[in-house]
């Protein structure tokens, strides 16, 4: 049942404005990756396995 209704789905609008929605979660993630303040929480997160002499 679920295959036919998306087959048959073709509802142009809703198409784009879930697009829309997919590409500004998307982008906003990457800004909030890749924000200038998150670079020293990502430095010092990459460095704590080994703070406490912990070996593989």
């Amino acid at each position: 049942m679920n295959k036919q209704w998306v087959m048959n789905f073709s509802d142009a609008n809703l198409t784009l404005l879930a697009l829309f929605i997919f590409l500004t979660f998307f982008i906003s993630v990457l800004f909030w990756v890749y924000r200038k303040s998150s670079s020293t929480l990502y430095a010092r997160l990459e460095k704590s396995p080994f703070e406490k002499g912990d070996q593989l």
